[in-house]
């Protein structure tokens, strides 16, 4: 296949980098598919991927009857350090609340198909719903893990959201 590919002449161009991707264009079409390979530096959300011709993408696009396969995030595994003793603590004095300043990020709620984002109970989107949240509604990030961010929903009620459908403030 390398010799082929190699024969052929085939170049590839990356462009549209984001912070969320990137894409790569050939100069012609390729016989068969091409497996690409990087490294990536301080990635937040790592996903894999696997592409197909772009006539096959516009096709999947215009019937929607038929089964696409289009990319899926591949699950990664939580990893749960094990507990250690911590040293005493000593007593210190707490500053005022006054003093305390806010460097929390905060998301938006961005307008969707729905009307409405689903709060799942964990960073997935297999897990299940357990509240929404109305686009145009701000959060406090109190974590955020896979592609999903932690917020309070209601006083003392946590939930994950997808990252996909909100904007950081």
């Amino acid at each position: 296949m390398e010799k082929a590919i190699l024969n052929s002449q085939i170049t590839f161009l990356v462009t549209n980098k984001t912070k969320k991707g990137f894409t790569i264009k050939l100069n012609k079409t390729a016989s068969e598919d091409i497996e690409f390979s990087w490294t990536a530096l301080a990635v937040k959300d790592v996903k894999k991927t696997v592409g197909k011709k772009a006539d096959a993408v516009n096709q999947a696009t215009q019937n929607e009857t038929q089964p696409s396969n289009l990319p899926v995030q591949t699950p990664i595994p939580t990893i749960t350090p094990s507990p250690s003793a911590s040293p005493a603590a000593s007593p210190s004095a707490t500053p005022p609340p006054s003093s305390v300043v806010s460097t929390a990020e905060v998301i938006k709620v961005l307008d969707n198909d729905l009307g409405f984002l689903r709060v799942r109970s964990e960073p997935n989107s297999d897990s299940q719903e357990i509240a929404q949240a109305k686009p145009g509604q701000n959060f406090e990030v109190l974590d955020s893990q896979y592609g999903f961010y932690k917020i309070e929903y209601e006083s003392n009620k946590t939930g994950w959201v997808s990252s996909t459908y909100v904007t950081v403030e």
